[in-house]
């Protein structure tokens, strides 16, 4: 799983079909040299808690909306989940900061920091972010999503059809 030159990458992925597509995708738009590596999803867990992985792709989900559910989790260097092994003491100090921060808007502008920190550093390729429709009848009443696209059904009713 080692990079064979600075110039060339080899992004472990869980599956197959997304890393050649993927490794296609590097290559035209960004012009890395690219080798898919599909693994199982016992070795690619493995490697990936074991930071042995010197690429890879990999989804994650917020619990809630709040910056701290991606910045912190991923890039602070005391995070389990910080699977790249990311560390830089001013990204750590900004989100430290933040997360003890009373005012909102300097709450904000200290994940902007570090968020921009962590962009300038090159830790990650972001490649894309989801978008999903939730159609509902004109009779159903009440349906609300959160701000992460979960639904509630606590107010919902059926109308006459």
């Amino acid at each position: 799983l080692e990079s064979a030159s600075p110039h060339e990458i080899r992004p472990a992925f869980y599956g197959s079909g997304v890393s050649v597509a993927l490794a296609e995708v590097l290559g035209r738009d960004l012009s890395l040299e690219s080798e898919a590596i599909a693994l199982e999803w016992s070795d690619f867990s493995n490697a990936l808690i074991g930071r042995r992985l010197p690429a890879f792709s990999l989804s994650w989900i917020a619990d809630y909306p709040d910056p701290a559910n991606f910045l912190e989790a991923l890039f602070h260097s005391r995070s389990p989940d910080n699977y790249s092994g990311y560390s830089n003491p001013e990204v750590d100090s900004l989100l430290d900061k933040a997360a003890v921060e009373q005012d909102p808007d300097r709450r904000a502008q200290l994940y902007l920091q570090a968020q921009q920190q962590i962009i300038d550093d090159g830790v990650l390729i972001p490649l894309f972010h989801d978008i999903a429709y939730t159609l509902v009848k004109p009779y159903v009443h009440g349906l609300t999503l959160t701000p992460l696209g979960i639904i509630s059904l606590e107010s919902v009713w059926i109308g006459e059809h």
